[in-house]
């Protein structure tokens, strides 16, 4: 068995000679009833990730776009064996009020990794899945926060350009990591010595005004016991301030629940606090996965924000990832200046944005990729210039 590329006016096709079949899921239902197939495909492939597990993925999709947009789970299969999978979306999107329909990876490219699925025949299956996308019918397609290293990237331009597709590709949020291939005395003696002096001087602060605790709730019983503290705490942060808290009620206070309660072998839930007298006043909420520890997100209450809780909760996390030894503790995505004083190595996104040959995506490709980027550099050398002339 094997394949052949035919050319048709300009335009490469794939036509696969095996028991190759390919199927659109656009059932919840029918995604929920592979759960098993679907963790164990990823588990067996180069793309895995806990932002592809079907856990991650069923729970994003039920919070936050079940009611409004599309489900388009790709799966390949040969012989009746799943050796290929894209899970995507299509969305009714909105920008420079322009309406247009987006097709994308499940999940927020702006800090969840998206990517193709495929063990064995990786060539063949991933071209299968990408002719089969740029035969929709759709405006715009976004594959975000691809790896760096994903091999899938050349493909995708490739297949785009011997397609005519317009796009681009844009390096996206870096996510920091710790290796722990050390121990903890020698790691800290290699941070900077104005950073210790700070983290010294939290420290001595939040001692003078009482008690600290800092815990760690992983269980099942635990994470029930916790999880209503947390979501209140959550309330209190600055996060909720701007409707991005796990409490907030846009689909995050739903995601984070079922994210919760769903935490099992596969995918473990720990959530860290840190209590000033027995007040909760600090969070960090992470899921543990293939070995790595995923910091998911954190926050504290304002109130104590000149104690610093969340740099006094972030020194003893860090500091117990020690005695984890040969793991990797993922900082999350963003570049934030605490994250640069634990490490400097971060894994590396880019996003592809394709644009259809269409009025609105000419145009939309036309704003993007000449308009707002020169508006933007107009808008620095304009603030540039008025401040050397202060």
């Amino acid at each position: 068995m094997g394949q052949q590329l035919l050319n048709d006016n300009g335009k490469q096709h794939l036509e696969i000679v095996t028991n190759m079949k390919l199927e659109c899921i656009e059932s919840i239902e029918s995604f929920m009833d592979m759960a098993d197939e679907w963790n164990g495909l990823l588990e067996r492939s180069s793309a895995n990730s806990l932002f592809l597990t079907h856990e991650w993925l069923s729970n994003w999709w039920r919070s936050y776009h079940e009611s409004k947009n599309t489900l388009m789970v790709i799966t390949i299969r040969e012989n009746g064996i799943l050796i290929g999978a894209a899970p995507m979306m299509v969305s009714c999107a909105k920008r420079y009020g322009l309406s247009f329909k987006k097709i994308s990876f499940i999940g927020d490219p702006t800090w969840t990794t998206g990517n193709f699925i495929i063990i064995g025949k990786k060539d063949v299956v991933l071209s299968r899945i990408v002719h089969y996308l740029i035969e929709l019918k759709w405006t715009v397609m976004e594959l975000g926060c691809l790896p760096e290293e994903s091999k899938a990237i050349s493909t995708v331009e490739e297949l785009f350009g011997k397609s005519s597709i317009k796009y681009s590709k844009l390096s996206s949020a870096n996510s920091p990591y710790l290796s722990i291939d050390s121990d903890w005395d020698t790691f800290y003696a290699e941070r900077s010595t104005r950073f210790k002096k700070a983290l010294r001087n939290k420290q001595n602060k939040i001692k003078k005004t009482g008690n600290t605790e800092v815990s760690l709730y992983s269980t099942a019983a635990e994470l029930k016991q916790i999880i209503s503290s947390v979501m209140e705490l959550a309330r209190k942060g600055w996060k909720h301030q701007i409707n991005n808290s796990i409490a907030s009620e846009n689909g995050n206070n739903r995601f984070y629940t079922a994210l919760t309660d769903d935490s099992k072998g596969h995918h473990n839930v720990n959530i860290w606090v840190l209590a000033l007298d027995g007040t909760p006043v600090a969070y960090e909420y992470h899921i543990k996965y293939d070995n790595i520890t995923y910091g998911i997100t954190a926050d504290y209450d304002t109130e104590y924000r000149n104690l610093s809780p969340g740099s006094i909760l972030d020194f003893n996390i860090v500091k117990s990832k020690f005695e984890e030894p040969d793991s990797v503790y993922d900082l999350g995505c963003g570049d934030s200046f605490y994250k640069k004083n634990w490490t400097k190595e971060a894994n590396r996104y880019v996003n592809i944005v394709a644009y259809n040959n269409n009025l609105c995506g000419r145009l939309l490709h036309l704003i993007d990729t000449k308009i707002s980027p020169a508006v933007k550099r107009l808008f620095i050398k304009r603030t540039d210039k008025a401040i050397s002339a202060k």
